[in-house]
Protein backbone atom coordinates (compact mmCIF):
# COMPACT_ATOMS: atom_id res chain seq x y z
CA UNK A 1 0.00 0.00 0.00
CA UNK A 2 0.81 3.53 -0.73
CA UNK A 3 0.34 7.28 0.27
CA UNK A 4 -0.15 10.41 -1.27
CA UNK A 5 2.70 12.88 -0.98
CA UNK A 6 1.04 15.87 0.10
CA UNK A 7 3.23 18.49 1.79
CA UNK A 8 2.10 19.17 5.32
CA UNK A 9 1.08 22.54 6.39
CA UNK A 10 0.11 22.76 10.05
CA UNK A 11 -0.32 26.33 9.34
CA UNK A 12 -3.22 26.07 5.99
CA UNK A 13 -4.26 22.57 7.15
CA UNK A 14 -7.29 21.23 9.13
CA UNK A 15 -5.95 19.04 12.25
CA UNK A 16 -7.65 15.83 10.05
CA UNK A 17 -5.49 16.47 6.88
CA UNK A 18 -3.00 18.06 8.70
CA UNK A 19 -2.26 14.47 10.73
CA UNK A 20 -3.79 12.10 7.10
CA UNK A 21 -0.62 14.58 4.84
CA UNK A 22 1.73 13.83 7.46
CA UNK A 23 1.32 10.13 7.70
CA UNK A 24 1.08 9.61 3.80
CA UNK A 25 4.33 12.15 2.95
CA UNK A 26 6.07 10.09 5.96
CA UNK A 27 5.03 6.60 4.13
CA UNK A 28 5.83 7.95 0.99
CA UNK A 29 9.32 9.18 2.17
CA UNK A 30 10.07 6.17 4.44
CA UNK A 31 9.46 3.51 1.69
CA UNK A 32 12.40 5.01 -0.23
CA UNK A 33 14.34 6.12 2.76
CA UNK A 34 14.38 2.49 4.39
CA UNK A 35 15.53 0.50 1.52
CA UNK A 36 18.95 -0.52 2.42
CA UNK A 37 19.47 1.83 5.01
CA UNK A 38 22.79 0.89 6.99
CA UNK A 39 22.77 1.06 10.74
CA UNK A 40 24.40 -0.66 14.12
CA UNK A 41 22.52 -3.65 15.00
CA UNK A 42 20.37 -3.87 17.51
CA UNK A 43 23.35 -4.49 20.17
CA UNK A 44 25.98 -2.99 18.95
CA UNK A 45 28.89 -4.99 17.63
CA UNK A 46 31.91 -5.16 14.90
CA UNK A 47 29.01 -5.38 12.23
CA UNK A 48 26.13 -3.46 10.37
CA UNK A 49 23.13 -4.04 9.35
CA UNK A 50 21.79 -3.04 6.15
CA UNK A 51 18.00 -3.19 5.89
CA UNK A 52 16.04 -5.26 2.90
CA UNK A 53 15.78 -3.59 -0.13
CA UNK A 54 14.42 -4.23 -3.61
CA UNK A 55 16.37 -4.29 -6.71
CA UNK A 56 16.05 -5.03 -10.22
CA UNK A 57 17.63 -7.39 -11.59
CA UNK A 58 17.11 -7.26 -15.72
CA UNK A 59 13.68 -9.28 -16.16
CA UNK A 60 12.17 -9.39 -12.27
CA UNK A 61 12.24 -7.67 -9.31
CA UNK A 62 14.24 -9.04 -6.20
CA UNK A 63 13.53 -8.52 -2.72
CA UNK A 64 16.33 -8.92 -0.22
CA UNK A 65 16.06 -9.48 3.09
CA UNK A 66 18.27 -7.81 5.51
CA UNK A 67 22.24 -8.00 5.63
CA UNK A 68 24.52 -7.45 7.80
CA UNK A 69 28.60 -7.31 7.43
CA UNK A 70 31.23 -9.93 8.44
CA UNK A 71 32.97 -8.76 11.62
CA UNK A 72 35.30 -5.61 10.75
CA UNK A 73 38.74 -5.46 12.61
CA UNK A 74 39.49 -1.98 14.28
CA UNK A 75 42.78 -0.54 12.87
CA UNK A 76 46.38 -1.19 15.23
CA UNK A 77 48.00 2.10 14.73
CA UNK A 78 45.75 4.89 13.04
CA UNK A 79 42.25 5.56 12.14
CA UNK A 80 40.48 3.79 8.68
CA UNK A 81 37.81 3.94 6.88
CA UNK A 82 36.17 1.44 5.45
CA UNK A 83 33.15 1.13 2.42
CA UNK A 84 30.37 -1.05 2.90
CA UNK A 85 28.95 -1.83 -0.39
CA UNK A 86 26.54 -4.50 -2.14
CA UNK A 87 27.69 -6.47 -5.11
CA UNK A 88 24.91 -7.34 -7.43
CA UNK A 89 27.43 -8.53 -10.47
CA UNK A 90 27.35 -11.72 -9.35
CA UNK A 91 30.75 -12.02 -8.16
CA UNK A 92 30.19 -13.51 -4.82
CA UNK A 93 28.47 -16.60 -5.95
CA UNK A 94 25.29 -17.20 -4.42
CA UNK A 95 23.28 -15.19 -3.09
CA UNK A 96 23.05 -12.82 -6.55
CA UNK A 97 23.25 -9.84 -3.93
CA UNK A 98 25.54 -10.06 -0.89
CA UNK A 99 27.50 -7.46 1.62
CA UNK A 100 30.79 -6.99 1.27
CA UNK A 101 33.37 -4.17 2.83
CA UNK A 102 36.05 -2.84 0.93
CA UNK A 103 38.93 -2.00 3.44
CA UNK A 104 40.74 1.26 3.60
CA UNK A 105 44.32 2.13 4.28
CA UNK A 106 45.52 3.28 8.61
CA UNK A 107 46.37 6.68 8.04
CA UNK A 108 46.13 9.61 10.45
CA UNK A 109 44.02 11.68 8.10
CA UNK A 110 42.65 8.24 6.50
CA UNK A 111 40.20 8.88 3.11
CA UNK A 112 38.03 6.42 1.62
CA UNK A 113 39.12 3.15 -0.10
CA UNK A 114 38.76 2.55 -4.25
CA UNK A 115 35.50 0.70 -4.54
CA UNK A 116 35.64 -1.54 -7.70
CA UNK A 117 32.78 -1.10 -10.47
CA UNK A 118 29.82 -3.20 -10.27
CA UNK A 119 29.86 -2.50 -7.02
CA UNK A 120 27.37 0.02 -4.90
CA UNK A 121 28.41 1.61 -1.88
CA UNK A 122 26.08 2.21 1.15
CA UNK A 123 28.24 3.19 3.92
CA UNK A 124 31.29 4.41 5.21
CA UNK A 125 32.32 3.64 8.82
CA UNK A 126 35.46 5.66 10.12
CA UNK A 127 37.22 3.12 12.79
CA UNK A 128 39.66 4.14 15.49
CA UNK A 129 41.98 1.95 17.05
CA UNK A 130 39.48 1.71 20.23
CA UNK A 131 36.59 1.71 18.35
CA UNK A 132 35.18 -2.04 20.27
CA UNK A 133 31.52 -1.69 18.73
CA UNK A 134 30.23 0.12 15.40
CA UNK A 135 27.16 2.90 16.49
CA UNK A 136 25.31 4.93 14.57
CA UNK A 137 27.57 7.78 15.11
CA UNK A 138 30.74 6.16 13.18
CA UNK A 139 28.38 5.79 9.94
CA UNK A 140 27.61 7.56 7.01
CA UNK A 141 25.20 6.83 4.80
CA UNK A 142 26.00 6.61 1.03
CA UNK A 143 23.07 5.70 -0.45
CA UNK A 144 22.58 9.55 -1.89
CA UNK A 145 25.72 9.47 -4.24
CA UNK A 146 25.55 8.96 -7.95
CA UNK A 147 26.27 5.80 -8.66
CA UNK A 148 27.39 5.05 -12.46
CA UNK A 149 26.26 3.31 -15.55
CA UNK A 150 28.60 -0.15 -13.64
CA UNK A 151 26.85 0.21 -10.50
CA UNK A 152 23.47 0.05 -11.93
CA UNK A 153 24.82 -3.62 -13.67
CA UNK A 154 25.70 -1.98 -16.55
CA UNK A 155 29.48 -3.77 -16.84
CA UNK A 156 31.79 -5.14 -19.31
CA UNK A 157 30.84 -3.16 -22.58
CA UNK A 158 33.70 -3.25 -24.44
CA UNK A 159 34.66 -1.66 -27.71
CA UNK A 160 33.95 -3.63 -31.06
CA UNK A 161 37.54 -3.66 -32.90
CA UNK A 162 35.47 -5.17 -35.80
CA UNK A 163 32.57 -3.16 -35.62
CA UNK A 164 29.54 -3.45 -38.30
CA UNK A 165 25.93 -3.44 -39.00
CA UNK A 166 24.61 -7.16 -38.10
CA UNK A 167 27.11 -7.29 -35.36
CA UNK A 168 25.78 -8.56 -31.55
CA UNK A 169 26.84 -6.66 -28.18
CA UNK A 170 27.15 -9.17 -25.21
CA UNK A 171 26.08 -6.46 -22.24
CA UNK A 172 26.43 -8.41 -18.95
CA UNK A 173 26.05 -11.99 -20.90
CA UNK A 174 22.81 -10.34 -23.00
CA UNK A 175 23.17 -10.68 -26.36
CA UNK A 176 21.92 -7.56 -28.11
CA UNK A 177 21.19 -8.11 -31.39
CA UNK A 178 22.66 -5.96 -33.83
CA UNK A 179 21.17 -4.36 -36.90
CA UNK A 180 20.90 -6.68 -40.61
CA UNK A 181 21.49 -5.23 -43.63
CA UNK A 182 18.54 -5.79 -46.10
CA UNK A 183 16.54 -5.76 -42.54
CA UNK A 184 16.92 -3.04 -40.34
CA UNK A 185 19.03 -1.13 -42.59
CA UNK A 186 18.73 -0.76 -45.98
CA UNK A 187 22.22 -1.28 -48.02
CA UNK A 188 23.38 1.79 -49.52
CA UNK A 189 23.12 1.95 -53.32
CA UNK A 190 25.13 4.74 -55.38
CA UNK A 191 22.71 4.57 -57.99
CA UNK A 192 20.13 5.53 -56.01
CA UNK A 193 21.86 8.06 -54.45
CA UNK A 194 24.37 9.34 -56.96
CA UNK A 195 22.73 12.19 -59.40
CA UNK A 196 20.82 10.52 -62.21
CA UNK A 197 21.62 10.62 -65.56
CA UNK A 198 20.31 13.03 -67.73
CA UNK A 199 18.70 11.52 -71.15
CA UNK A 200 20.28 13.35 -74.43
CA UNK A 201 18.74 13.33 -77.55
CA UNK A 202 21.16 13.99 -79.88
CA UNK A 203 19.19 15.45 -83.20
CA UNK A 204 21.24 16.55 -86.43
CA UNK A 205 18.38 17.38 -88.49
CA UNK A 206 17.11 21.25 -89.35
CA UNK A 207 13.31 21.00 -87.65
CA UNK A 208 12.72 19.22 -84.22
CA UNK A 209 9.23 19.68 -81.96
CA UNK A 210 9.64 19.55 -78.32
CA UNK A 211 8.45 16.07 -77.03
CA UNK A 212 7.49 15.17 -73.47
CA UNK A 213 10.84 12.92 -73.70
CA UNK A 214 12.65 16.17 -73.71
CA UNK A 215 11.50 17.05 -70.10
CA UNK A 216 14.32 16.78 -67.60
CA UNK A 217 16.97 16.36 -70.72
CA UNK A 218 19.34 17.51 -72.80
CA UNK A 219 18.70 18.31 -77.07
CA UNK A 220 21.52 18.73 -79.28
CA UNK A 221 21.59 20.56 -82.10
CA UNK A 222 23.48 19.90 -84.54
CA UNK A 223 24.06 20.93 -88.36
CA UNK A 224 26.07 22.49 -90.67
CA UNK A 225 22.63 24.40 -91.88
CA UNK A 226 20.22 26.57 -89.87
CA UNK A 227 18.02 24.77 -87.57
CA UNK A 228 15.22 25.41 -85.22
CA UNK A 229 13.67 24.07 -81.92
CA UNK A 230 10.10 24.81 -81.78
CA UNK A 231 8.41 24.66 -78.34
CA UNK A 232 5.09 22.59 -79.02
CA UNK A 233 1.78 24.25 -78.05
CA UNK A 234 0.07 22.65 -74.98
CA UNK A 235 -2.79 21.82 -77.42
CA UNK A 236 -0.41 19.47 -79.04
CA UNK A 237 1.84 18.34 -76.21
CA UNK A 238 0.92 18.93 -72.79
CA UNK A 239 4.28 19.67 -71.18
CA UNK A 240 4.01 19.80 -66.83
CA UNK A 241 4.28 23.18 -65.26
CA UNK A 242 7.59 23.00 -63.95
CA UNK A 243 9.37 21.29 -66.80
CA UNK A 244 12.97 21.91 -67.92
CA UNK A 245 14.32 21.29 -71.32
CA UNK A 246 18.63 22.19 -72.15
CA UNK A 247 18.93 22.96 -76.03
CA UNK A 248 22.43 22.74 -76.99
CA UNK A 249 23.95 24.03 -80.18
CA UNK A 250 26.86 21.91 -81.54
CA UNK A 251 26.87 22.36 -85.67
CA UNK A 252 27.89 24.98 -87.66
CA UNK A 253 24.55 26.23 -88.50
CA UNK A 254 23.09 28.47 -86.33
CA UNK A 255 20.38 26.96 -83.70
CA UNK A 256 17.32 28.78 -83.22
CA UNK A 257 14.66 28.58 -80.92
CA UNK A 258 11.40 29.35 -80.70
CA UNK A 259 7.46 28.83 -79.38
CA UNK A 260 5.03 27.51 -81.78
CA UNK A 261 1.25 28.69 -82.20
CA UNK A 262 0.17 30.28 -79.16
CA UNK A 263 3.29 29.67 -77.13
CA UNK A 264 4.67 32.66 -75.43
CA UNK A 265 8.69 32.35 -74.80
CA UNK A 266 9.43 34.81 -71.97
CA UNK A 267 13.39 36.93 -72.13
CA UNK A 268 13.36 36.48 -75.60
CA UNK A 269 12.59 39.57 -78.71
CA UNK A 270 9.50 38.58 -81.25
CA UNK A 271 9.45 34.90 -79.51
CA UNK A 272 12.22 33.90 -81.11
CA UNK A 273 15.93 33.05 -79.30
CA UNK A 274 19.44 32.58 -81.27
CA UNK A 275 22.14 30.55 -79.67
CA UNK A 276 25.89 30.48 -80.82
CA UNK A 277 28.14 27.45 -81.02
CA UNK A 278 28.45 25.80 -77.96
CA UNK A 279 25.72 28.19 -76.15
CA UNK A 280 22.84 26.49 -74.23
CA UNK A 281 19.55 27.39 -72.41
CA UNK A 282 17.58 26.12 -70.53
CA UNK A 283 13.78 26.04 -71.11
CA UNK A 284 11.23 26.27 -68.41
CA UNK A 285 7.62 26.15 -68.38
CA UNK A 286 5.58 28.17 -66.10
CA UNK A 287 2.33 27.72 -67.11
CA UNK A 288 0.07 26.53 -70.03
CA UNK A 289 2.35 27.55 -73.16
CA UNK A 290 3.78 29.87 -71.10
CA UNK A 291 8.07 29.14 -71.19
CA UNK A 292 11.04 31.36 -70.45
CA UNK A 293 14.38 30.84 -71.86
CA UNK A 294 16.80 32.55 -69.61
CA UNK A 295 20.34 33.69 -70.56
CA UNK A 296 19.36 33.05 -74.42
CA UNK A 297 21.72 35.47 -75.48
CA UNK A 298 21.51 36.99 -78.95
CA UNK A 299 17.70 37.27 -80.15
CA UNK A 300 16.06 37.89 -83.90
Amino acid sequence: MVGTFTQPDFESQGGTAYKTNLDNSISVISDWGAKFAPHEQTTPDMTIQVDAGTLFSGTALTVLAALSTGTITAPSTNPRKDIVYLDTTGGGGSPLVYIGVQTGSEAASPVDPTVASGLIPVARITLATSTTAISNSLIDDLRGVIWDKESFGIFNVVEDTSPQLGGNLDLNGNVITGLEIGTDVQAYDATEYSPEARTITAYTGTALNSALTHEGGVVTMSNASANVFTIEPNANIAHTDGAQIDVVMLGAGVTSVTGGTGVTLNDVSAGTGVLTRYQATTLVRISSDVWVAPGLGTVS
